[in-house]
């Protein structure tokens, strides 16, 4: 097939020798071709149906018989048995050697592209954390013992930040160990996200929880979920969340408070409780290789190279405030420059408006 390989033809360089010949050379060059190989394939036909009309009936079922086995054997058996244990073997190095697959490995032809191989320790630690849909219902089930005052209808996502997501991931025996809460709950694991939830801190805390709960369960608006959450209704929420294996990066529970806010809260919740600095100790870090907060953007194109099908779930509060924070633009930025899939998950009162979700 090298004969007809093509290449380009400069056309101040061949003077007369102009466009319009050439791309009728190459038309009689793919006559010629599928001419001759028309009449070779219908002489290997003959030869073909020659040879069996020489055989006996019974040898000719033989025959028959034996071709057929091959070519199933050769167009389907063998690419989907090759391609089964393929797939097999991948998913068993992904599960047993993960670093493999985040970090890249020459030998094994597990070469990352540019924009992976070039991420930072930082950004590959910051990958590698996420929270489950289960995880997040047993959170909810356990905020009112750390945050007595909890109430689901006022508590923002900061109040419950700095009343209890700081306070559980600190490490009590060791303070200066204390790490995200994504992080303590993974005993060490390499569990990358599935989504990265865009959302703010001043949007109801109830509202972030049920709209993740909600893009799991195929729902487009989080009213009836946060209805559910709002009266505790936790056993319905468990049965129809088939999918509590999906994983989450959602910021607040999968970045180190402890390295940057906790020691300086503001003098009170939404709702007029105080608030108390953190005593953990460990190093804050504001800017810089060390520092977790100024590396979404990096951390999503990461993902998107490492994770298959790594999405996006934007939880729209009712104000609409995420459109308005530069971190939540930045993410929907970038989410839309790696040409991401994004789940918008809205208020019901949206629907009502009319506005197509």
């Amino acid at each position: 097939m090298w004969r007809w390989q093509r290449s380009f033809v400069d056309e101040a360089a061949r003077g007369s020798y102009t466009r319009e010949k050439q791309i009728m050379f190459w038309q009689l060059q793919d006559s010629l071709f599928w001419v001759g190989s028309s009449f070779y394939t219908l002489f290997c036909c003959m030869f073909i149906a020659l040879f069996i009309a020489n055989l006996s009936e019974l040898d000719q079922w033989k025959w028959l018989l034996t071709f057929a086995i091959i070519v199933v054997r050769i167009a389907i058996v063998q690419p989907i048995g090759m391609a089964f244990l393929l797939a097999s073997a991948v998913r068993y190095v992904k599960s047993r050697r993960p670093e493999l697959v985040r970090d890249g490995h020459p030998k094994l032809h597990f070469k990352l592209p540019k924009q992976a191989a070039h991420a930072s320790i930082k950004v590959k630690e910051l990958a590698s954390r996420s929270v489950s849909v289960a995880e997040l219902l047993y959170f909810w089930e356990k905020v009112p013992a750390v945050m007595p005052h909890f109430d689901a209808n006022f508590a923002t996502t900061h109040d419950v930040v700095r009343h209890a997501i700081i306070p559980l991931s600190k490490v009590q025996a060791q303070p200066l160990e204390s790490s995200s809460y994504a992080t303590l709950i993974a005993e060490g694991n390499y569990r990358p996200p599935d989504f990265m939830v865009t959302h703010n801190w001043g949007n109801k805390f109830c509202h972030l929880i049920a709209a993740i709960l909600s893009e799991a369960i195929g729902e487009k608006t989080y009213e009836t979920t946060a209805e559910q959450l709002a009266q505790n209704r936790m056993s319905i929420l468990h049965t129809e969340a088939d999918k509590l294996h999906r994983r989450y990066w959602v910021c607040c529970f999968c970045v180190n408070q402890h390295a940057s806010i906790c020691d300086t809260p503001p003098p009170t919740d939404s709702t007029g409780m105080p608030f108390f600095p953190c005593t953990c100790g460990v190093p804050k870090h504001w800017s810089g290789p060390f520092c977790e907060m100024d590396k979404f953007d990096e951390m999503i194109g990461y993902l998107s190279v490492i994770v298959p099908a790594f999405s996006q779930v934007v939880a729209v509060d009712m104000n609409f405030t995420a459109f308005t924070r530069i971190w939540c633009i930045a993410e929907l930025a970038e989410a839309r420059k790696m040409d991401l899939q994004q789940f918008l998950v809205v208020p019901w009162l949206l629907r009502v408006w009319g506005f197509r979700v």
